[in-house]
């Protein structure tokens, strides 16, 4: 659900021409989407439920979530959870 949402709002919002999507397993599950669209949305504007949705996921396992700037443009969004 957190890779569907976290593409669907670089298809909706991002205007990227390139999209990578990384996945680690170890003790903890760590998801990556990098794009490099126009940048994360400022945290003034109101946006959407789908990042508090990715968050609050994360948060139901004791795992974190970050959407940052990516260098040198677009957008890295990272959410992991133990895998246990």
């Amino acid at each position: 659900a957190t890779l569907r949402e976290a593409l669907s709002n670089v298809a909706r919002h991002a205007h990227a021409t390139r999209v990578d999507v990384e996945v680690v397993v170890t003790d903890l599950v760590v998801l990556r989407v990098i794009d490099d669209g126009i940048g994360p949305p400022d945290a003034r504007e109101p946006h959407g439920h789908g990042l508090k949705n990715m968050e609050a996921r994360a948060g139901r396992y004791d795992g974190q979530f970050e959407l940052r700037a990516g260098l040198p443009r677009g957008s890295v969004m990272e959410w992991q959870v133990s895998r246990h």
